[in-house]
């Protein structure tokens, strides 16, 4: 009877590549087929940026166009927070690659005020930690980082000042970090303002070295040299 159900439902509701929208099977743990996965906009390189300030750099596998753009949306916006789980095995992948994993204590997630997470249920950020968490073997803290007023969404100011002053003294940590390295991850690295708030706060509450880990990032080039992956269950690996 439950293969039955099961069958039913995918016939119904069949799964689907999160970046072109074709169905894939039901037993692929990541939302993304097979012809998805040699198209898409890696950044060139490593995927590293460094920044001046409180971050030491922003990691990041893809740029933030065509079909990651509408990936990230569908998962944020849309309520489909399963796609997390795709978009995280790609940010997994770069961290392992780039970043030693010792140097890292502790995973965060660029947090929401409780009014938003309420109406949205669920935070993107969050869910993209969580699982970089996992697939790492990383602590992962809640809580600790905290947004303490609401803001407009960035998306919707032009760049400058305006977004600036939007996120501006935003975030707090409730607890002290003495030079405890933090790896804070978001969706999207933008104009940076929000990231850069947060670690601001981390800063203040005591934490050492701030990485950032995006899914995209919004100004980066995207390589001209083919990338392969091999997809193992739900892990990416780059061939190089």
């Amino acid at each position: 009877m439950l293969k039955l159900l099961m069958w039913i439902n995918s016939i119904l509701f069949p799964k689907r590549c999160g970046f072109c929208g074709a169905s894939i099977p039901e037993k692929m743990p990541l939302h993304i087929c097979p012809q998805c996965l040699t198209k898409l906009p890696v950044i060139r390189g490593s995927g590293k940026q460094i920044l001046k300030g409180h971050i030491d750099f922003v990691l990041s596998p893809f740029c933030y166009k065509t079909s990651v753009c509408r990936f990230v949306h569908e998962m944020k916006f849309h309520g489909k927070h399963m796609l997390s789980e795709t978009l995280a095995a790609f940010m997994a992948e770069r961290l392992v690659k780039v970043c030693d994993l010792k140097e890292i204590d502790v995973v965060m997630p660029v947090p929401m005020t409780k009014k938003k997470l309420s109406r949205r249920g669920y935070n993107p950020a969050a869910l993209l930690a969580r699982s970089v968490a996992r697939r790492c073997d990383l602590p992962y803290e809640e809580g600790i980082l905290c947004k303490v007023r609401e803001t407009k969404p960035q998306s919707k100011l032009p760049p400058g000042d305006k977004r600036i002053l939007n996120v501006r003294d935003a975030f707090a940590c409730k607890t002290a970090l003495e030079d405890v390295n933090v790896l804070l991850v978001d969706d999207v690295f933008t104009t940076g303002n929000t990231v850069k708030n947060c670690a601001k706060a981390l800063k203040v509450a005591g934490a050492g070295k701030i990485i950032v880990l995006t899914a995209a990032q919004a100004h980066a080039n995207r390589t001209t040299t083919p990338v392969r992956y091999q997809r193992i269950q739900d892990m990416v690996f780059r061939v190089e």
